[in-house]
């Protein structure tokens, strides 16, 4: 710019700006400094608006914890404001058998038409193909939803033998259900669409143990975002683990993913799954080591719903409870009609009156001023 200003005999081209979203570096994750103790990872994914509920299921899982084991929670997210990760820094700061980090994931996700056919289903479910590529460390890791509450130590979880399976997860008896409703279409849909070839395999991703050595070397992760682009998938993420894991899964024990009662349909759809498998599922109910809020139904929107109170045992502890009951109160505030503020009838003065629009800015509705020029209007009709 200055030899253009001075006439230098320089030749000079411009072009279309350029914009850097992210500018950062990107950068690896380290092991943390465990002190000698066996390290879990245990990976999240979360945005800003569910840092509560994140923090009441992080802090469910650490308070139910093992001592002897190190636990290196990571949190796979795009927009988690600084404030609130530092909130949640010094709040796990009191458990010294733990590491918290965040991890921005745009730079990884660019590129990908991703979106949910779900409503109660966020972009972020599609964090956890990441995995095996952000923690190249980790040959093993735990892969845990944001809408549970862990009773159970996830160690245990954690230490269950894979073999030679890309990943450990529960059968999913809401799915089973559906395929055995008459008339329904989730059979056919199982098969010619999801390709399995038994539905009655399909399982719950909200709770994963995840082989991240063997799913690297079975898929990348371009090809786990290509699958996840697929419009014609009801269930997103958890369709595409079951139509490519199928027969390379280990099926864990009914208590570490125990879905609640959301609408009342363990009473309505459940008893239409195998009876084996609702008999499973009645008796992991006493004896919950994860329970799965999934559906519309959570705790925060509905105090009074199937585990809620076990919910609230957690999240009044944490330093986002007041966020969590100010959610509660907005979900069952009742709505106001639009146009209950809106006049009954027409004004006496119009809004093009001269008098409107002059006389109300000096005078606002209200004011002293107005009720001033009010009383003299009255003296003066009444002297006419």
């Amino acid at each position: 710019m200055h030899h253009r200003r001075i006439g230098s005999n320089w030749k000079f081209k411009e072009l279309q700006c350029v914009h850097f979203t992210n500018p950062e570096p990107a950068t690896q994750l380290e092991l943390p400094n465990s002190h000698g103790k066996p390290v879990i990872p245990v990976v999240f994914a979360a945005d800003n608006n569910y840092v509560p509920q994140l923090t009441t299921t992080i802090y469910s899982a650490i308070k139910n914890a093992n001592s002897d084991r190190f636990y290196d929670v990571i949190v796979l997210q795009q927009d988690i404001a600084g404030d609130k990760q530092e909130r949640m820094w010094r709040f796990f700061e009191q458990f010294p058998n733990m590491s918290l980090r965040f991890l921005n994931v745009k730079r990884e996700l660019s590129g990908y038409d991703l979106s949910t056919n779900n409503a109660h289903i966020s972009i972020e479910t599609y964090y956890r193909f990441l995995i095996q590529q952000l923690l190249p460390n980790y040959d093993k890791v735990l892969y845990l939803d944001s809408d549970i509450i862990i009773v159970g130590d996830i160690a245990k979880l954690y230490d269950i033998d894979l073999q030679d399976n890309l990943l450990g997860a529960v059968r999913d008896i809401d799915f089973f259900g559906n395929l055995n409703v008459k008339h329904g279409k989730r059979m056919s849909y199982a098969r010619d669409v999801l390709k399995m070839k038994n539905p009655y395999d399909y399982f719950q991703a909200g709770v994963l143990v995840l082989n991240t050595k063997g799913m690297r070397n079975r898929y990348s992760i371009g090809q786990w975002l290509t699958y996840a682009s697929n419009p014609n998938y009801i269930y997103n993420d958890q369709d595409v683990l079951n139509a490519y894991c199928e027969g390379k899964v280990l099926y864990l024990p009914w208590e570490w993913i125990v879905v609640h009662d959301c609408g009342g349909r363990v009473g309505n759809l459940f008893t239409q799954a195998p009876n084996d498998v609702y008999d499973a599922y009645v008796k992991s109910r006493s004896n919950p080591q994860i329970i799965h809020y999934a559906g519309y139904q959570k705790p925060w929107v509905d105090p009074d719903c199937d585990y809620a109170s076990m919910y609230w045992d957690y999240a009044r502890e944490t330093p986002f409870y007041e966020r969590l009951i100010k959610r509660v109160i907005l979900a069952n505030e009742p709505q106001i009609p639009e146009d209950v503020f809106l006049p009954k009838h027409e004004r006496a003065v119009g809004e093009d009156n001269p008098i409107r629009k002059f006389v109300d800015p000096l005078m606002p509705i209200g004011s002293r001023r107005r009720d001033a020029l009010k009383a003299v209007a009255r003296v003066i009709r009444g002297r006419r």
